[in-house]
């Protein structure tokens, strides 16, 4: 049951990242972190084993073998505030717990030549484990947002795409979806 409230609409998904009918995975929305103006340094250094996790994950075929294979999401943009792109979960990490090294999806960007650019990694914790009354989960020191379209609770980290909005804000302005399927 879980897995099916992260997968409306996402059969018949392959490599390619089809496209998907919008979804309620669309977060409404947009925050600026604290973490874009302070404490920096400190998410920085937290984040640099995420980023030698996910080092490989630049190239899509690596993430998906390695279990990041369920596209829930459409590629996601919402202007003027940017994009995020297509979402991919690894259902085993979607369990509840938040751990750093196991980021339940990762966000890819279309590219013109068809291929898809690691942008972020995004944590997720369904309302079904969590309820939305409860406080947020908290990951780096700062606390997940509620996506009522979702019914979870997300952080996104844009790890592979700088944001100047900040390294957790919701949407990244660099990230589109002009060349999405």
């Amino acid at each position: 049951p879980l897995v099916a409230t992260l997968t409306f609409g996402a059969a018949g998904c392959d490599r390619a990242a089809d496209p998907m009918p919008e979804s309620p995975m669309a977060p409404s929305v947009h925050v600026m972190s604290a973490v874009s103006h302070g404490g920096a340094p400190q998410l920085a250094s937290q984040l640099a084993p995420v980023r030698a996790l996910t080092a490989k994950f630049h190239n899509f075929d690596y993430a998906w073998d390695a279990g990041w294979n369920l596209q829930v999401t459409p590629c996601l943009e919402n202007p003027p505030l940017g994009g995020m792109g297509y979402h991919f979960a690894n259902p085993a990490f979607i369990d509840g717990t938040v751990t750093a090294l196991e980021p339940e999806v990762l966000v890819y960007e279309p590219q013109k030549n068809g291929r898809l650019r690691f942008v972020a990694v995004e944590y997720i914790v369904p309302w079904a484990i969590v309820p939305e009354t409860a406080p947020p989960p908290v990951l780096f020191g700062e606390e997940f947002l509620p996506n009522p379209g979702a019914e979870l609770w997300m952080m996104h980290v844009w790890i592979g795409a700088h944001n100047p909005d900040g390294l957790l804000a919701t949407w990244n302005p660099n990230v589109n979806c002009q060349f999405a399927n």
